[in-house]
């Protein structure tokens, strides 16, 4: 069976759900958990925030991506599916 793993990141521009930053939540909402549901596919969520987060939107966005890295990284070791929902789109996740 597969295992995934569903991590959000709720944050545009370092704002925490607002304009882009929406979308993540409605996304795995109204789509992908209802569809994992009805596929039997187990899955869990996690939501991630920067630790300390600062008006200056560059850093929030390398806090976020070290910590969505870092989860990644563990999931993948773990044998677990993981896919990443964000609001930002930096441009080192492409």
């Amino acid at each position: 069976m597969l295992r995934t793993r569903v991590i959000l990141s709720p944050y545009d521009s370092g704002h925490c759900r607002r304009r882009m930053g929406c979308g993540p939540e409605r996304i795995f909402e109204s789509g992908l958990k209802p569809l994992f549901s009805r596929l039997a596919i187990e899955f869990d969520s996690e939501e991630v925030a920067p630790d300390h987060p600062f008006p200056a939107e560059i850093n929030s966005a390398f806090q976020l991506a070290r910590k969505i890295s870092e989860c990644v990284r563990s999931y993948r070791e773990a044998g677990i599916f993981p896919i990443v929902l964000s609001g930002n789109c930096p441009p080192w996740v492409q």
